[in-house]
Parts: C-alpha cells; structure tokens; sequence
C-alpha cells in the first residue's frame, strides 16, 4: 500500500530504534525534518534518472492517471497539466450529489498536514457518541480517542470534480486510501455528516478507468481495465492503482452499500456519475474483479504473492505493490475470497433494490460458486482453519505454509465465508496463535510469520513486524465484530475489553500495528483503521446497535454488565439512546430514538437465566429464545421507535426443579370433530427433581384447546383429560406417553396446547417459561 512512504518508514524506524523507540511514533522534530525532505524528494520520486543512482528506492505506480490523462493510441499516458482540472457538472448531478461543504470549520491549531491550495484538515465531528460499560472504565475511553483520530485524519482534497472529503489512513500518509477509508467510515458515519461518506467514493466511481494498456495482453491480471477503479487518491489529484491486492473493488462496493444502508437508499444508487448511473458504476467494479481478477482454473480471485491481506510483494522491494507485468507468483488469497464474497452479497441486495433482478441472482450465484471454490481450495479440515493462500503459479517453500494461521480467518467469518460449524475451530486456532505470538490482544495478522529474509521488502523480512506476524487494531476489531455476531460473545468482550486496557495507556496516539511480544508501536500514529473497526466491535459488536434507512436493530451483548450507549448519525439525522441494567433477577432496558421506522431488538441473557415475563411500558410482549453459538438470545422481535422502557423478570436456571423438554409427539393435524384420537408425545425431564406417578401431586400430560386469538374454550365445549406417565422419569430420563384427545364438536380451526401438569398444583410452562408447551394448529372437521 505505501510503497512511496516504504523509504521514510525505513529511516523512521532505524531512527526510533537509535531513539529506543523501535517502530514508535516519531518525535517533533524528526518529523519536521521528514516532510521537509519529502516535500523536496516527492517531485522528483518519478524521474527515471533518480533510480539509477538509488536503485531500491520505489518508483512511481505505472498506472497513474490524474484528470488530464489521455488516451493515446492504445496505451495509457499521462500529461502533468497545470494542475487539478475541475469540469462543470451538470444540474442534474449537481443535484444528484449534492456536492457541498459540511456546515464545519477546520480544526483551530497545527493542522495534521502541511496545508497546501484547496486543502484543509482536521475538520472536528459535527456528533458525538459516548459509551461506558460497569467494570470497565477504559471502554468509556474508547470512545474520545477514536473521536480524536478521526478528526485528526479528516481531510478536503481537490479532485476532477470539485472538492471531496475523506480520511486520511495516518500520520504518516498524505493519500486517501479506499480500503482504509471504509474501515473508518463504519464509525465516522456516527461522527461526521453525508460529505465524509460519500464524496470521495464519487469522485473515485466518476474516475473509472475505461481503457486497456497497450502491453495489458502480456498479463492481464496485472492490469486494471474497463471498471477498475483506483484505490488511492494523491492530494495532488492523481488516482493511482495497486496491482499486486484485489481488494480495491471490492472495498469501493462495501463503501458504497454502507452509504445506501445509511441514508443513500435505492435514489442514490440511481444517480448518474458522468452520465452513468452509480449502480452500474459498482457492477462494472465487480465485473472487473470476476474478469481480470479470477482465475479460472480454480474458480478464486487471485493477487501476487503477498500475505493474506497485505500489499506487499515477497520478491520485490523496489516496487512491492505493483505486480509484475511479465512474470507473476499468483495465489488465492483467504482474505481476498472473504472480501469479495462479502461484497457480491451486498452488491446483489442493491440491485434488487432497483429491480435489477438479473443481475441480483448473477451476483448471488457468483458469491455461491466463490464460496464452495473457496471450501474446497483453502478450508483444511484436520487443522480446523482455512490456509492462507493456494498457489496458482508453483512455488516450493522449504517452510510448512499451510501451518501459518492468517487474519483472513477472521475476515471469512466476518464476511459469512466460513461455514458456521467452522467458526469454534478458528477461533480457537486465532486464540492459540495470538497465545504463542505473545500478543496481548487480537489482530495478529500472521502465526507463525514467513521466516525471516523471506521478503525482500526491508519492513517484512523480520519475523512479527508489518504485515509479516504485527498485531493490528485494524483486524482486531473486525475479529471482534466477528466473534460477537458467531454466538462468542464472552471472548469477544474479553477481546474488546484487554483493547481498551491497552489504549488507555497511548490514549493519544492509535498505532498502526505492534510487535506481539512486547507491543512495541510500529508503522504510522494516529491510525484511522484501528480507529474505525474498535467502533464498529463496540457500537455494533457489544451493543449491537446498527441505524439504517429503513428502521434500527439492536442485539445488546452486554450479558450480565450494565452500560449505556449515545450515537447519533449526522447523514441520517437519527440518534439513538440506551442505558442497561443487568440484576440477579431482573433486566431493564430504556431506549430512546427518533428514527422514523420501528426496529427489532435482542437482548443476550445472563448464564444460566431463564426468562419468565417480559414488558414493554409495562405491557406483556411476546418474545421468544434462540441459541447464536454458544449465546442464548431473548428475541423481542418488532420494537417502536421513540421512548420506551423494556423490564424482563428472570430465573436463574438452577432453581427450577421442573423443567421439560419436548423430543417428539405423533398428533395430526386434522381431527374428527365431537369424536377422540389416540396420539403419543415423547417428553425428557429436564429438571432437578423426578416426575412422580403415584402420590397427591403427580406429574401428567395434559392439553388445552384454545381459539385463533390464544383464548381457552369453555370447559363445556370439551372435556379435559390428563394422561398418566409410563413411569416415573428421574432428571434427564426421558419416556413416551399415551396422550388421549377429545376434540371440541364444533367444526373448524384451533390452537391445541400440550403441556405437562403437576396435578392440583399448576402447569409446567406457568412454572417458568423455559418449559414450551407443545403448540400446534389443528383443523377439526
């Protein structure tokens, strides 16, 4: 990604070592001194002369092409102009983007950049969001670093059609980078308004490339053609293209479909881009990905030999992002299949959403069909965690590959990649190398890393540093959301919670990775990405609050800690408030939004509770329990928007000496009115205490009939009869017993609710309401 910072890296990090800071932030004046020397060096990075003296020095990106690129014969040509040109745009579009100034001034202070014409930085958010957990005081923390870093990165650059805003990935980066901007952009969208979300997305959609090189034949994966889009946007206004990922796409697409969730909505994706709708703008980015990114021999997307995720190439440091034209190590990354599977589903769900049904199943089948390559390929079922790549051009390695544990892991579960029956596995192999890596927190980017000289690239050829084994916030928190949405939420808290331990001690200063054993800071401060994705683990992960156009979701993971949450969403207009309680007996949730649409809610129960009453403004609501992984959910279903307050009455599972689960019955669905029928139900005691027979409160099965809208009938209208047990049933035995039916004499449709009785004493399911009865609708005629 930073092949033209790679140079400066190198000097920052033999000059922090002198300073007893490896890889650490930079001091004052060191950086003084380095953006001067930049400022010097930057013109003169392209002159071919320059790397014949310094031939490891990094060259331009061939394929570069600022607003006045022209296409000469059949090949791709720049001419440098007199600087960033800004076409008229027409009313409609005008209209369309709505392309105007955020109502926010520049941050008052030293800017976080040298600021050149046209450019400002450091714009303060125009929302605040605060969380806070009982018990872990760094967690409230959180949430003002990331508040900081962001704005510390937020940026206004000229581009070919006007003014964009976006977030730079760091301190030490002057370019707007995609897949970093949607990692910040899944918090910024609680921070900062429409402009921040979309601008700089549009002004790289309306840039798309449309030509072919003349030498693209020779290897086309290499190059970008029709639809490609630029991953990188210079201050200068030149787009430039990473060869060696394939992962610039595809984050185009999820930045895009983050934005349509949001606010955008199906009027956005019909808006035209120099005469282009953005839809088709986003299908013709797919395409480009299934075409000159896809290997047909094995059905995946393919890149240069890197690691999973990273950019770096192992055989080059002179140009480690750039693939080679002639001869390229091809493989198939886990990482690149879970980001593009990802984005195929959301590229579809946008299509339908204009009607696009074709194309919706196309990109459907595409995400199945990468899936099951993607099982076949790189899933190793005796290691329990998929490889980190296949090679596609043979490579022979004197080191066991397949052993390394990849981040992409992590991704793929995050994306809905891996199988759910796989997640348990890998997450534990993600644990166990965090655990030898010495790494305090998650986010190893790889374990055990490539042997040290094995990448030319001075920043990778150590062992636990870079892209080669450094601890990322960046993937952190994307395991952390991961976990969270498996069903793993106690390791996911774990997780969240050693994160905010970690921060509070650099609050200042988010770093781009750490060596594992030691944390030792490394890459550029005030990292966005980090910054990003730890809000998303919170916000969406532990409180598992998502606003969207079309109404709000909550899925509290919070368990038995109390907490509270405020955000707002600028673009939308919609704020959202919730404090927590969590009692022995007891849960108390209140909410307030002014979203305009209902919701649904969820709430993670405590262990070993069971829920016996839950109201809404103190009005019974219907709710039912689902299991998520190893969490167990009580599901509320449809909630309103505005003020209101949710009470749940508990009971802790191990003081319930009868409860009961239902194995199987043979009841049909239709039965002869006024007349009776002999069925069986199997039933286990899943209690404490055994099921008598005998005795003055012996535990029978017994029914109710009951009308359309859950009213009894009359006692009159049907006879009730209980059925004895065959046997008494000691806790955890099971048995099947005769259930004998009399049926109402009025034709028609009812509910028939079987349940187990305690005589004289009460039924099972009004003892808690763990204990479901069987119900069933039944046509009597």
């Amino acid at each position: 990604m930073q092949q033209l910072l790679a140079p400066w890296r190198v000097f920052q990090q033999r000059f922090s070592r002198k300073q007893g800071r490896r890889g650490g932030a930079p001091s004052p004046a060191s950086l003084l001194v380095a953006r001067h020397l930049a400022a010097f060096l930057a013109p003169l990075l392209a002159t071919p002369f320059l790397h014949l003296w310094f031939p490891s020095m990094p060259t331009m990106p061939s394929l570069v092409a600022p607003p006045s690129a022209q296409l000469r014969g059949s090949s791709l040509v720049t001419s440098p102009g007199p600087g960033p040109q800004f076409p008229d745009i027409a009313p409609a579009e005008q209209a369309c983007l709505g392309l105007l100034a955020p109502a926010l001034e520049p941050r008052v202070g030293r800017p976080a950049h040298p600021v050149r014409r046209g450019e400002q930085t450091g714009f303060p958010p125009v929302a605040s969001m605060s969380w806070a957990v009982a018990g872990v005081p760094e967690l409230a923390g959180m949430s003002e670093t990331i508040q900081a870093t962001l704005e510390y990165n937020a940026i206004r650059y000229h581009g070919s059609r006007g003014g964009y805003y976006a977030f730079l990935p760091g301190e030490l980066y002057d370019e707007v980078y995609f897949r970093d901007l949607l990692t910040a952009a899944k918090t910024a969208q609680y921070l900062y308004g429409d402009a921040f979300l979309r601008s700089a997305l549009e002004e790289v959609l309306a840039r798309q490339l449309t030509i072919v090189p003349k030498d693209a034949a020779t290897s086309p994966a290499a190059y970008p053609g029709p639809g490609a889009l630029y991953g990188m946007l210079t201050r200068e206004g030149e787009g430039q293209k990473t060869t060696a990922p394939s992962d610039e796409e595809t984050s185009a697409v999820q930045l895009a479909y983050l934005y349509y969730k949001a606010v955008g909505g199906a009027d956005w994706l019909s808006c035209s881009l120099n005469g282009v709708p953005i839809l088709q703008r986003l299908n013709l980015a797919m395409d480009r990905i299934l075409q000159g990114r896809f290997d047909p021999g094995t059905g995946l997307v393919r890149r240069a030999h890197t690691t999973d995720w990273g950019d770096v190439r192992f055989q080059s440091a002179a140009r480690p992002t750039q693939a080679d034209p002639t001869f390229e190590y091809w493989t198939a990354s886990i990482y690149d299949q879970a980001w593009a599977y990802l984005a195929l589903g959301q590229l579809a769900e946008m299509n339908r959403a204009l009607g696009q049904e074709e194309a919706a199943r196309h990109w459907e089948q595409a995400a199945v069909q990468l899936q099951r390559n993607t099982q076949r390929l790189l899933w190793q079922p005796a290691r329990g965690f998929f490889r980190l790549h296949h090679h596609i051009t043979p490579l022979l390695h004197d080191f066991d590959e397949d052993a390394m544990v990849a981040i992409g892991n992590a991704v793929a579960i995050y994306a809905g990649l891996a199988e759910p029956d796989q997640i348990p596995t890998i997450m534990g192999a993600l644990e166990a190398a965090r655990l030898r890596s010495g790494a305090g927190k998650p986010g190893v980017s790889l374990y055990p890393p490539y042997p040290e000289g094995f990448f030319l690239h001075p920043l990778m050829r150590e062992e636990g540093v870079y892209q080669n084994g450094g601890v990322w916030d960046w993937w952190g928190g994307v395991q952390i959301t991961g976990e969270f949405e498996a069903g793993l939420s106690e390791l996911a808290r774990q997780h969240l919670f050693a994160v905010a331990r970690d921060w509070a001690t650099h609050p200042t200063n988010l770093a781009e990775w750490h060596v594992p054993a030691g944390n030792q800071m490394g890459g550029s401060s005030h990292y966005a990405g980090g910054a990003g994705t730890l809000g998303e683990a919170v916000v969406r992960g532990l409180f598992g609050l998502q606003l969207a156009a079309e109404g709000f979701s909550v899925r509290l993971r919070l368990g038995a800690r109390s907490g509270h949450i405020h955000i707002t969403q600028p673009a939308s207009g919609v704020s959202f408030w919730m404090r927590y309680r969590a009692g022995k007996d007891a849960l108390s949730l209140q909410y307030t939004t002014n979203h305009r649409s209902s919701g649904n809610m969820a709430v993670l129960l405590p262990p070993d509770t069971e829920v016996e009453v839950a109201l809404l403004d103190q009005q019974p609501l219907p709710f039912s329990t689902r299991m998520t992984g190893q969490d167990r959910y009580l599901e509320l279903g449809a909630v309103p928007s505005g003020a209101h307050h949710l009470q749940v009455r508990l009971r802790v599972r191990g003081a319930l000496p009868f409860a009961s689960s239902w194995e199987g019955h043979s009841i049909p669905s239709v039965l002869p009115a006024g007349g009776q029928a002999l069925s069986t139900v199997t039933v286990r005691n899943a209690g404490a205490s055994p099921w008598l027979k005998e005795g003055p409160n012996p535990i029978r099965v017994g029914y109710q009939w009951l009308d359309l809208t859950g009213r009894p009938l009359p006692a009159a209208a049907v006879p009730e009869v209980h059925s004895e047990l065959p046997h008494a049933l000691a806790p955890k035995e099971q048995a099947t017993a005769p259930l004998v039916l009399h049926m109402p004499k009025q034709p028609g449709l009812y509910r028939l609710k079987v349940d187990l009785v305690q005589e004289y004493v009460l039924w099972f399911s009004q003892a808690a309401l763990q204990n479901h009865p069987i119900e069933l609708l039944v046509r009597v005629q």
